[in-house]
């Protein structure tokens, strides 16, 4: 039905009933549990218009409670059976099954970021059941209510700041996602399953009316304005529909930079970038040093040059000093740069990988500043990622990658790595042993760290899925999606330790 009631349609037609629809992240599709005439219930999956009703559990036990993960791989589920009642993860085409809990767990609700899973239980040594928050693997359990009375049916904000619950008092409360701010939103005394809307804004529930009529009733998300938008008994289970809203075009990386320390011989400054996309790419490489010591940088290269290697075919670009070749390009972009003796290259490139080498003039050492600049964004062809490998010190000698991303006004996502032990395999002497990164905003905070990758399960079954989980699990790496701004990712070696190491940062557009 829509969201005021109107055009209620009938899609399923089981004679005992059919309960605890949910729908899938894209809209398309509708999970539900089944009640045969004999037999336990069952999960299936049907079409949004309920075509192609396929069954998705077997009948070795109860299903029901189902909810999707975000991404609509899988669907959570509660399991009756003979090993108890217990809280699964199975894929939506039936596969693999894995039992989450160790009994009495139920009313699974995946969290917006596909994270963290909370359901119901009493973990606590007897007393009511209460809501609890886990990892989407099981693991971590982590009580979020402490009711008198019984907790259920937690559901997420779609911001995933807030779960909403309903309790055995017949009310509906709303707690944040650490369980703080308890909030009450009904008192009727007769109220269940409630259900955010994708905006946030409304909250659908069961509530029933006089003696036995139940009803769905929408209010907003604080409480106020309580509306019946049915008038059929045995209206049950609420669940908003996700329409797929069309995204803003993604940010993408104008700026890419790196600042680290030039050493000599397999330890220059080596900066790769990738071109994608089928229109030639104008970019502004610069390799800065001497105005480094401008913004208090101490031993800044001296003189720095540039090299540029391509794809094969590609003619190697070397500069030394700047206004030497191309002088009057370089003075057009706006951004050359503001001292002699340091190299810059600009370049009209096509699709493919690209590596820009810095080194001192007469094997000559010290901080330098690596860079790529977009000189014509266009959506089509991006500057997909910059890795940079250097010499990795401590203090102010540690690795610091720069990116802008801007040019459109949605979200990106960005996958940052930290490489040290890995490199060996390409023949890499004295790699970092144990990287550790941060991720800064413009004004300096930080957004987000890793030490190694595996610690947050998370992010590492991304990382996973996407084939870019680093070799060696005392690397870094993490995944963010940011709003267009200035951002720093800093790599350094744990415990003041140094060595070689790769600093990677991939841009993959909106996930």
């Amino acid at each position: 039905m829509d969201a005021d009631g109107a055009n209620q349609t009938n899609l399923t037609h089981t004679p005992r009933g059919d309960v605890d629809p949910a729908w899938s992240p894209d809209g398309t599709k509708i999970v539900y549990a089944e009640t045969p005439a004999t037999g336990p219930t069952r999960l299936y999956i049907m079409n949004a218009n309920g075509s192609n009703q396929v069954a998705l559990t077997d009948v070795t036990g109860y299903a029901y409670d189902p909810s999707w993960s975000p991404d609509g791989t899988k669907i959570a589920y509660t399991r009756n059976s003979s090993n108890g009642v217990n809280v699964y993860v199975i894929g939506t085409n039936g596969s693999n099954p894995v039992n989450l809990t160790n009994g009495d767990s139920s009313d699974p609700a995946w969290s917006p970021d596909g994270g963290k899973i909370a359901f119901v239980a009493r973990l606590d040594g007897g007393g009511a059941y209460q809501v609890y928050v886990m990892n989407a693997n099981g693991s971590n359990p982590t009580r979020l209510t402490a009711e008198s009375a019984e907790a259920f049916q937690p559901a997420w904000s779609p911001d995933g700041t807030k779960v909403a619950y309903a309790t055995s008092t017949g009310n509906i409360y709303v707690i944040s996602a650490y369980g703080t701010n308890r909030t009450r939103l009904t008192n009727m005394g007769t109220d269940s399953h409630p259900a955010w809307s994708p905006d946030g804004t409304k909250i659908a529930f069961n509530r029933t009316v006089g003696t036995s009529s139940l009803d769905i009733f929408v209010m907003n998300a604080n409480g106020s304005n309580q509306i019946p938008i049915t008038n059929t008994a045995g209206a049950n289970a609420p669940e908003w529909q996700r329409v797929a809203a069309t995204p803003a075009p993604a940010a993408q990386a104008l700026n890419l930079s790196t600042r680290m320390r030039v050493l000599t011989g397999d330890n220059v400054g080596i900066g790769g970038f990738v071109v994608t996309g089928i229109v030639p790419k104008q970019v502004l490489l610069r390799a800065i040093g001497p105005s480094l010591a401008q913004s208090g940088v101490p031993d800044a290269l001296a003189d720095p040059v540039l090299e540029l290697h391509g794809p094969t075919g590609f003619a190697t670009i070397t500069n030394d000093n700047w206004r030497e070749t191309q002088e009057a390009a370089i003075m057009a972009t706006g951004i050359p740069p503001s001292n002699d003796l340091e190299s810059a290259i600009v370049a009209t490139l096509d699709g493919g990988s690209y590596t820009a080498i810095v080194r001192g003039k007469n094997n000559t050492t010290g901080v330098g500043l690596i860079e790529a600049y977009d000189l014509n964004p266009v959506v089509e062809t991006r500057l997909a990622n910059i890795s940079t490998r250097a010499f990795v010190g401590t203090g102010s000698d540690i690795v610091i990658a720069g990116f802008i991303l801007g040019g459109q006004t949605g979200n990106t996502t960005i996958v940052l790595r930290g490489l040290g032990l890995s490199l060996t395999q390409t023949g890499v002497a004295n790699p970092l042993p144990d990287p550790t990164m941060q991720l800064r905003d413009g004004n300096g905070a930080l957004l987000m760290s890793n030490d190694n990758w595996p610690d947050d399960a998370s992010q590492s079954l991304t990382l996973i899925a996407w084939n870019l989980e680093p070799q060696d699990n005392h690397e870094a790496a993490m995944v963010v999606t940011p709003p267009p701004g200035v951002y720093t990712a800093l790599l350094s070696g744990m415990n003041n330790t140094t060595g070689v190491g790769l600093v990677e940062v991939y841009e993959l557009g909106p996930h």
